[in-house]
């Protein structure tokens, strides 16, 4: 719009110019020809006077505007190369538009391609997935009806257990307290379960039946009664495990939670304690097992069953069980952490550093003497093993402590090896730097220790006197594990814990040897990492 108007302000200017000097011209000359009535000499100089005064006042108009015709010819002229700057910029950028719009196009065809190649696939697994269910359907349909066939429901059952038989009928045993189609009784009548048969339809199980009366008495909806001795408990649990029903086991143990974990049938029986306790609040498991308080059992849909028993299960057992990552994929990693996030747990874990193997330095109590690799009265510490003195009389007033502590992370064992002793009163674990090493008695007092002798257990924080293994032990691994917080003994083979939870993570562990009768000796081995 500026272009075109200085343009016609231009053309108005020019020809102004123009109109202005011919008019001009025309009547100079139309003048001096018409001569009027004035003589040539007085029209001469009356001429030459107006050509004068015209000259004068129309130069400077004249000058001024071509000087203003000018500038505005510049200004056009550089508006003309904008322009042409302009449209040479459109044109790029119209075909760049074009380059684009082509490859958009390109790209999108192939996106409709990966889609419809996808679609094609989702719809063969979706295909291969109804006929599967189809096929599991019809085995389902046609083993029922082989079961059916074989055995009526209308007929009764024979039960021999090694205390008592019961005559049942078979409507009561797959009722629904019985668990219907995908119970027990229904699984061993359809063949699936190893119950040997010693007639027709007589099952015989290998097993105590002093409560199996009140299992039926469950299954007819009949009152339990309200008490129970602690054998008939402990006898109904286990029968209640053994014939899995689960409702049965929840009701008469209040601590026990029925998980039932997506659509698998068979649920897990945990603690409902420790479920609580080891789950976060703000997963949506805990808050379901919260809202179930008036029940035992927890029917946890969104869950996966196989991941939900390869990792969450032990970690509700025992919250220090974890997964090391150093040996796993990523993809399994990758799983655990989706396990994590949904249930708001950490299992995940770097391992510990490897534990060199060292040997043990102690410190010693009054009765305590190092020789070689025994113990003396009076000698110098050349070992690591150590003798009770002999110039004192019977009591626990012989301690050895090591010096620094134990590793604070991972698994590790050090060896207790008995050289001389009249009766194995010699005890052997771990305790805390808070332990009395010239002190007596101090197995109740602090640590967790085994005696050697008897082969019970003894600690300030658990029952002392626990058996634990068989006696006299020659030789014991003492095993700790700083991860799970666990100490145990290795005797003959057998690594089961003695102590779970009993000290933090944080707790400063020395290993411990106390020593009652005179002339007894140990040796005491290096510390090995696990």
């Amino acid at each position: 719009v500026v272009v075109v108007h200085f343009y016609f302000h231009f053309l108005l200017i020019y020809y102004w110019k123009q109109f202005l000097g011919f008019s001009l011209t025309h009547l100079l000359t139309h003048t001096l020809s018409r001569g009027c009535s004035l003589s040539k000499t007085t029209m001469s100089s009356k001429t030459t006077t107006t050509t004068s005064s015209l000259s004068t006042s129309i130069g400077p108009i004249v000058a001024a505007t071509t000087s203003s015709t000018d500038a505005l010819v510049e200004k056009l002229s550089a508006l003309k190369g904008q322009i042409a700057e302009k449209q040479t910029l459109l044109s790029q950028t119209n075909t760049e538009l074009e380059e684009l719009h082509a490859e958009m196009d390109s790209v999108q065809a192939e996106l409709n391609n990966v889609l419809v190649e996808e679609r094609k696939e989702l719809l063969k697994l979706v295909e291969e997935k109804i006929r599967q269910f189809e096929q599991h359907k019809e085995m389902w349909d046609t083993t029922t009806r082989k079961f059916k066939d074989a055995v009526p429901t209308g007929k009764t059952i024979n039960l021999r257990f090694n205390s008592g038989e019961f005559t049942v009928p078979m409507s009561t045993l797959l009722s629904g307290r019985g668990g219907g189609q995908t119970s027990f009784f229904q699984k061993m009548f359809s063949g699936k379960l190893d119950i040997p048969k010693s007639g027709e339809n007589t099952y015989f199980f290998n097993r105590s039946g002093k409560t199996f009366q009140y299992v039926i008495d469950y299954l007819n909806n009949s009152p339990l009664p309200s008490k129970f001795s602690d054998e008939q408990k402990h006898q109904l649990e286990e029968d209640a495990r053994f014939f899995e029903l689960w409702d049965l086991l929840g009701s008469l143990d209040g601590k026990s939670l029925i998980l039932y974990v997506g659509s698998h049938p068979t649920p897990f029986v945990l603690n409902r304690d420790d479920a609580i306790a080891h789950i976060s609040a703000e997963s949506s498991l805990r808050q379901m097992i919260n809202g179930s308080s008036g029940s035992n059992s927890v029917f946890y849909r969104e869950g996966r069953y196989e991941q939900f028993q390869k990792y969450v299960v032990p970690y509700l057992k025992d919250h220090h069980w974890c997964v090391y990552d150093d040996h796993l994929t990523a993809e399994e990693k990758q799983a655990i952490k989706e396990v994590e996030s949904l249930y708001e747990i950490k299992i995940l874990k770097s391992p510990p550093p490897p534990i060199a193997t060292t040997p043990l330095n102690f410190q010693k109590g009054n009765h305590i003497k190092f020789v070689g690799n025994l113990i003396s009265k009076k000698a110098t510490m050349t070992g690591y093993g150590y003798n009770r003195s002999t110039s004192t009389s019977n009591s626990w007033d012989a301690n050895a402590l090591s010096s620094t502590p134990l590793p604070s992370r991972g698994k590790f064992s050090f060896k207790v090896t008995v050289k001389r002793s009249r009766n194995y009163s010699i005890m052997c674990g771990v305790a805390t730097d808070r332990f009395n090493v010239s002190g007596t008695n101090q197995s109740t007092k602090n640590g967790w220790h085994l005696h050697l002798g008897d082969g019970t257990l003894h600690s300030a924080s658990s029952t002392t006197g626990t058996p634990y293994c068989n006696s006299p032990v020659t030789s014991v691994d003492v095993v700790v594990d700083r991860e799970k917080c666990t100490v145990s003994f290795v005797v003959d083979g057998r690594d089961i814990v003695a102590f779970k939870d009993k000290f933090s993570e944080n707790d400063r562990l020395h290993a411990c040897i106390m020593l009652h009768h005179p002339n007894d000796e140990v040796e005491i081995g290096e510390l090995t990492g696990i």
